[in-house]
């Protein structure tokens, strides 16, 4: 990828450096109750996109709603593609840690659709579904008590916004179901490793970054366990 700061044009590898960054609600999770095992999630700017567009009614954000992640995390699995490591000729990608990289990917695409699913799928389209549906009911009473025999075009008007209704619904149900299919593939993908370090507490994986304070860049190290792969 090739950039233009001021001093020029560079190029950067965008996984060699780090995204994540906290959130309001995660830095409650750590100051009041990480002490009760409570774990806080940083944010990425795909996930703030992807949640800026179930703020404002948007379905999708270009590609990087659904596809985008999926294929991320299938060229993970496929080409096993683990964390970067800092070697004499700078940052290379390694084959440890592509376990844990993929779940975590898979992790920041379910928190977003899980947004979408309770924000969309529960509190819009199944509570304005059920409110049409009682609506259209008291409307064929007040029409029956009052002697007003159009029904035809009643009920087809109904009808249609009753089905619009469901027919969103199970587009956001099938993108639901291809979530759990990803899944499926993840977990099957990452069972043998999580059955042999799963339980201990040694150096499963490291992940070098570049981390920019100050205007300055500097080469720091996450560590992974086991443990944190379980």
């Amino acid at each position: 990828l090739s950039i233009e700061d001021g001093l020029g044009q560079k190029f950067i590898t965008p996984e060699s450096l780090y995204h994540d960054f906290n959130t309001l609600g995660s830095t409650l999770v750590r100051v009041f109750c990480e002490v009760w095992g409570f774990q806080p999630n940083k944010c990425t700017h795909h996930e703030s996109v992807s949640h800026l567009a179930v703020a404002s009614g948007l379905r999708y954000i270009g590609s990087t709603s659904l596809s985008y992640p999926v294929k991320r995390i299938t060229e993970i699995i496929d080409f096993k593609q683990g964390y970067m490591f800092n070697t004499v000729n700078g940052l290379e990608p390694m084959r440890q840690g592509w376990e844990l990289r993929s779940l975590k990917e898979f992790h920041k695409l379910a928190r977003c659709r899980f947004s979408r699913v309770f924000f969309i799928m529960l509190c819009k389209l199944a509570l304005q579904t059920n409110l049409q549906i009682t609506l259209f009911i008291i409307f064929r009473l007040l029409h029956k008590q009052q002697g007003v025999y159009d029904k035809v075009k009643m009920k087809f008007l109904g009808y249609i916004a009753i089905a619009s209704l469901v027919f969103t619904f199970c587009v956001e149900l099938l993108d639901v179901i291809y979530v759990f299919k990803i899944f499926y593939v993840v977990s099957c993908a990452v069972k043998p490793a999580v059955a042999k370090h799963g339980d201990s507490s040694k150096c499963y994986a490291a992940e070098d970054f570049i981390a920019r304070e100050d205007g300055q860049e500097s080469i720091q190290r996450n560590i992974y366990s086991g443990k944190d792969l379980k």
